[in-house]
């Protein structure tokens, strides 16, 4: 488990941190919508609000369903 969040979410940082520096980054919205906004994809903050419930969903579903096997 400890490997998966390393792998997924520092991974995904340092790779973003490598785009745009840490200088960059206000905490006026999420790191990952204002580094996307930087890349040129002004769309990211719609992007991620559909894809985190998303994902969220789908874990639950997950454990929903292996918790009852």
């Amino acid at each position: 488990m400890p490997a998966r969040i390393l792998l997924f979410y520092v991974g995904t940082m340092v790779v973003l941190m490598s785009l745009v520096p840490w200088t960059e980054i206000t905490g006026e919205a999420s790191p990952f919508v204002q580094i996307f906004s930087a890349l040129g994809i002004p769309a990211a903050a719609s992007i991620l609000n559909v894809v985190i419930p998303e994902d969220v969903f789908l874990v639950i579903a997950s454990i929903a369903t292996f918790a009852t096997v």
